[in-house]
């Protein structure tokens, strides 16, 4: 199930790469258990010094006829998250 997962995510991530014009490097995935706001404090204290934001993205999709929800949280690179925006049109 990991694979599949890991799969779904680089697919997303190439289809925002694509969607965007920018070289979107993911970090290689990792698994914990926690509780959410530790998490995501873990991981917002290490990329803290090279970021000023963080999105997060929810998303919903439909692969092989079920429903699938993946949360993305994207933490780029400083000035990354403006580019992104206004490459989608959000900014």
């Amino acid at each position: 199930e990991k694979a599949t997962h890991n799969i779904c995510t680089a697919q997303a991530l190439n289809a925002l790469a694509g969607m965007t014009g920018l070289a979107l490097d993911p970090t290689p995935p990792a698994t914990v258990t926690d509780f959410l706001g530790a998490i995501v404090e873990t991981v917002l204290t290490v990329r803290a010094a090279s970021s000023d934001h963080t999105l997060l993205l929810d998303s919903s999709l439909v692969i092989e006829g079920e429903d699938c929800s993946i949360v993305f949280l994207l933490v780029p690179d400083h000035g990354g998250a403006g580019e992104l925006l206004e490459r989608v049109g959000l900014a």
